[in-house]
């Protein structure tokens, strides 16, 4: 089984969740980034050392039709937000989290700078031949995990 910490690993970052808590279903009501927002600056976790890198990452319940359901918090890139239909397969919601992770540390959408690439920074619909139990489609493809280990730490680290 693919864990999180286990792509994370391969781009030298080691995880560490300082809070998991349930946030009242009540809350939940809000959608979208605004409402997000909301609840990552209510449920923030504890604060962490200024040398480690930390980010906010809120997985709320729900579906989505034609809405966008996950995206980067604050031009900071301090946090996302995925909303996680309980019809995916834990693939998909795997994906939509290491996506917006991606973004975290700074990554772009492969079409927006060298081209389509199945990796975890595309999405699976530009590819009629995607299938959720091949690995890469959860891995940075090579100019992500080259961004992420070699470029200035300015440029990766998430919150600055």
């Amino acid at each position: 089984m693919l864990r999180l910490e286990d792509v994370l690993a391969d781009v030298g970052i080691d995880v560490t969740c300082v809070w998991d808590g349930v946030i009242p279903a009540a809350e939940l009501e809000s959608r979208g980034a605004e409402g997000a927002y909301d609840l990552m600056t209510k449920y923030r976790s504890r604060k962490v050392a200024p040398s480690n890198w930390h980010l906010y990452l809120l997985l709320v319940p729900g579906t989505h039709s034609d809405e966008e359901y996950s995206g980067v918090i604050g031009e900071q890139r301090w946090g996302a937000w995925v909303e996680v239909d309980p019809l995916w397969s834990s693939g998909e919601a795997l994906h939509a989290i290491l996506h917006e992770i991606g973004h975290l540390l700074n990554l772009p959408h492969p079409w927006d700078v060298y081209g389509d690439t199945p990796s975890a920074m595309t999405y699976p619909w530009r590819w009629s031949d995607w299938y959720w139990n091949e690995a890469h489609r959860y891995y940075f493809d090579e100019p992500g995990r080259h961004h992420v280990l070699r470029a200035p730490e300015s440029e990766v680290r998430p919150n600055r």
